[in-house]
């Protein structure tokens, strides 16, 4: 049964991931920030 961490990484990995190309610290600080 997956968790809500799980899906939240497969979210994570398949949307933000890939805009770290174009926003190579942002969005990974403010998403810890949030979280």
């Amino acid at each position: 049964m997956l968790t809500n961490e799980i899906l939240f990484s497969i979210y994570f990995n398949l949307y933000f991931l890939p805009q770290k190309q174009d926003y190579p610290t942002e969005p990974s600080s403010e998403i810890s920030n949030n979280f």
